[in-house]
């Protein structure tokens, strides 16, 4: 003989269903909220980006800048991303500023060690999917002395590499990866 166990559930009242609903939008919320706090804290409280999965983010990253002439030291530069902002018209571009700090080498005051500077430029990825930077940097100790640096990310290398130029003088640089903190 064969036993059938019924699982009945009493009729729902308009109780009953209330407090379900009221159940199920909380569960909803307690989701929706997990899901932005995890993404706010994922780009350090500043709202993701829409339109692209390489955002650069505030942070302190490295570089280093050389001289056309091959046989010059390369010098070693670390670089604070400040302000990241996403652009309204182009969710793909963003506007960049920080500060950075080099050793002096063969220029600027004799009576410091280290040069700072600010920069602010831009951080873009194109319709390949390759992002480039474009900053301008601008000496501490000289406001005139301005600095253009232009560079696209390289996928296999993880850095970005491109050209400094001020003036006639110019050169090669490297920086890490603006979307990954050290």
């Amino acid at each position: 003989m064969r036993h059938l166990v019924s699982l009945r559930t009493p009729p729902a009242t308009a109780g009953t269903r209330s407090l379900f609903v009221h159940l199920l939008a909380l569960v909803a919320a307690l989701v929706l909220t997990t899901s932005l706090t995890n993404a706010l804290a994922a780009t350090d409280g500043k709202a993701p980006a829409e339109g692209t999965s390489r955002s650069p983010v505030a942070g302190d990253f490295t570089g280093s800048y050389g001289y056309d002439d091959p046989t010059a030291p390369l010098t070693s530069f670390s670089l604070t991303l400040t302000d990241v902002s996403r652009q309204v018209d182009n969710p793909d571009r963003f506007t960049i500023k920080g500060v950075m700090s080099e050793p002096r080498t063969n220029f600027g005051p004799e009576d410091v060690d280290t040069l700072t500077s600010t920069f602010e430029g831009t951080y873009a990825v194109d319709a390949k999917g390759i992002a480039h930077v474009r900053i301008t940097k601008t000496y501490d100790y000289d406001k005139q002395h301005k600095v253009e640096y232009k560079g696209s990310f390289d996928e296999d290398a993880k850095i970005f590499t491109g050209k400094w130029a001020i003036g006639t003088a110019s050169g090669p640089f490297t920086l890490s990866d603006l979307t990954t903190k050290k």
